[in-house]
């Protein structure tokens, strides 16, 4: 069949394609963007979290939840503006293609059987 050495050639362009990307300075340059909604987002998460119940009573609660969401944001944007982060995700990309085309070349997909559709979550 044909469509087995197109989907393979298809796959390895891929692959040459996924090597070149920045995919993790893209996510950091996205957290920087939306900076502030990210730490109202991790302030108001905290907020309901059951757990924190009795230490959200504490004088300065917000302070600490505004602070440790500042100090996070920044060094997670650091780690992802860092070259090893970058190759750290191209070598994840790089074996999963590798899996994918030697699943296809073994056609191990064909004994799968077919997935549920997911469940979706409504929180």
């Amino acid at each position: 069949m044909i469509k087995r050495p197109i989907t393979i050639m298809v796959l390895d362009e891929v692959a040459d394609v996924i090597q070149t990307g920045h995919y993790t300075r893209n996510i950091s340059a996205a957290l920087v963007e939306n900076h502030d909604e990210l730490k109202r987002l991790v302030a108001e998460k905290v907020k309901h979290d059951p757990n924190v119940r009795l230490i959200g009573k504490l004088p300065g609660y917000d302070l600490i939840v505004s602070e440790v969401s500042e100090t996070t944001l920044r060094v997670l944007i650091e780690m992802l503006g860092d070259p090893r982060m970058d190759e750290l995700v191209s070598d994840l990309l790089r074996n999963n293609l590798q899996q994918i085309k030697r699943a296809v070349r073994q056609r191990d997909h064909e004994n799968v059987p077919v997935h549920s559709p997911p469940d979706f979550d409504d929180r």
